[in-house]
């Protein structure tokens, strides 16, 4: 992942921050525990090459290991 991100690519320019954001519709409630009562949930990661990188759900920091929000959902490390 770092190679792509930070190193330079032949038609890109090298990069010191990159980031992704997965919104989920959750209008039915399905997500487990407190994350049922929210319609959409987001979860972004933010990538630089100084900092470490964190996790958000919601906007708000989210520990790495804070995988709850799948659980249920068929969703994995693999999906």
């Amino acid at each position: 992942m770092q190679d792509v991100i930070f190193q330079r690519l032949v038609a890109a320019k090298a990069v010191a921050r990159a980031s992704v954001e997965l919104f989920f519709d959750n209008s039915l409630g399905r997500a487990a525990g407190q994350w049922s009562q929210y319609a959409e949930i987001s979860v972004k990661r933010v990538c630089s090459e100084t900092a470490n990188r964190p996790y958000f759900i919601n906007n708000s920091r989210a520990p790495a290991a804070r995988a709850d929000i799948f659980l249920g959902t068929g969703l994995g490390p693999r999906a």
